[in-house]
């Protein structure tokens, strides 16, 4: 319907498009329902591609889809939904959603050894496929990978600093402003 009715628009006009009408449904949620199977992932990957070509207006097979969304500024739907699954932990962990860490089975993991960092959590094992992908065994291992220089400046001062206002890990790069 997009690619029909706004062909001959201008890339502006397409991108807020897409943003406002594909982009918006494919992160609503994304934080619970984050595919694990490779089919899936690049099905969702496929279609930012298409759109980045259509945004570009550029069909051309020797280009690349890479640089336009590099010039686009539009980063890996994988790595938004790695940031989106995150940002929900840490809401929960600050108490911004009305969801109890008890709730999903997070326990704060021993801090005697200096690789942890003080808001870690125990590792959740799961034996099924089902609960091996699910929201809470996938975030919590992510979320102790991260820097304890991170999560103490987003913890200790919320107000000041929040998740979705900067993303040091995925889509980072401010995208350059459109010709």
């Amino acid at each position: 319907m997009c690619s029909k009715n706004l062909r001959c628009c201008p890339a502006k006009l397409k991108e807020t498009a897409y943003v406002t009408l594909v982009r918006s449904t494919l992160e609503y949620a994304a934080s619970i329902w984050d595919p694990h199977l490779a089919k899936d992932c690049d099905l969702l990957e496929k279609l930012q591609h298409r759109s980045a070509r259509f945004v570009k207006g550029d069909y051309r097979t020797t280009s690349s889809v890479s640089q336009m969304l590099h010039y686009l500024g539009w980063c890996d739907l994988k790595d938004c939904r790695w940031d989106l699954r995150l940002a929900l932990l840490y809401k929960i962990v600050t108490g911004h959603v009305a969801i109890n860490p008890d709730q999903i089975r997070l326990v704060a993991a021993d801090n005697r050894t200096r690789a942890n960092h003080r808001y870690k959590f125990r590792a959740i094992g799961a034996s099924s496929t089902g609960l091996r992908y699910s929201f809470a065994v996938r975030t919590v291992s992510d979320w102790n990978q991260l820097p304890a220089v991170v999560l103490s400046r987003r913890i200790q001062r919320p107000s000041e600093l929040s998740w979705p206002d900067v993303r040091l890990f995925a889509c980072h790069n401010p995208p350059p402003p459109l010709v």
